[in-house]
């Protein structure tokens, strides 16, 4: 073979070599090439979000983080969304609904998860309190007191209703009573006492009589007593 035919064929050697060259760096400019994708050495580690419960006394606690929500029992002391974390990914813990009379409220709810479970969010729930009140009927002197335990209010003369000053926490017990009565009257209170419930109590009623008049029926009603079973004392000879 001569030298021409050698320097012949590298030619195009070297021609082949510079077109697939020129293919390749064509390809990797014009932005038409695949991304390149890094394989995984292995399955992505996540880390549980969870928490405590205080206080939670009734149904309906429902908590959400991003868009995902959890509901815990009553009587629950603690929660968890599971293993929701990847290392660096944000979590916002919060309420979404409460149970009735209960204010529940979150602590350390949001934060950027780290390489390690996340289980320091506090969840309290504490009562809501509610009005006691109700209404009265006759009267017409100063001096009613009424009390639920040790909180008193006193009364005007001709007043048509009262509120007690101190409200009462939900599903406590109360019971409304005549602490000191008015001058020349005799008060006394009907459905007064029950647990609060997720609301407001308006349905005390106190009604007010004259003691001249309680007393003279009274004495009337004796009378009329003595007098039947004076008759049939007589009838039965």
């Amino acid at each position: 073979m001569s030298a021409t035919r050698y320097e012949d064929q590298d030619l195009r050697g070297i021609r082949a070599i510079c077109a697939v060259a020129a293919a390749l760096l064509a390809s990797a400019c014009d932005g038409s090439s695949e991304p390149v994708v890094l394989q995984s050495d292995g399955p992505v580690t996540t880390y549980a979000l969870s928490g405590s419960v205080s206080g939670l006394a009734g149904t309906g606690l429902m908590l959400a983080d991003r868009g995902v929500a959890v509901t815990v029992s009553s009587g629950a002391t603690s929660f968890t969304f599971g293993s929701v974390l990847n290392a660096g990914s944000s979590y916002a813990v919060t309420v979404q609904s409460a149970p009735d009379g209960l204010t529940c409220s979150v602590a350390n709810g949001v934060g950027t998860a780290g390489t390690a479970d996340v289980s320091n969010v506090a969840v309290t729930c504490t009562h809501k309190f509610y009005t006691l009140a109700g209404t009265i009927r006759g009267l017409t002197g100063a001096g009613l007191v009424l009390a639920n335990r040790g909180n008193t209010v006193s009364v005007p003369a001709n007043s048509t209703s009262f509120t007690l000053p101190t409200p009462v926490a939900y599903s406590k017990r109360y019971a409304v009573r005549v602490a000191t009565q008015p001058a020349g009257l005799t008060c006394s209170v009907s459905n007064g006492s029950g647990a609060m419930p997720a609301g407001d109590v308006t349905s005390v009623n106190v009604n007010c009589l004259d003691e001249a008049n309680t007393v003279g029926g009274t004495a009337k009603g004796l009378v009329l007593l003595l007098g039947l079973a004076r008759s049939a004392r007589f009838s039965t000879f």
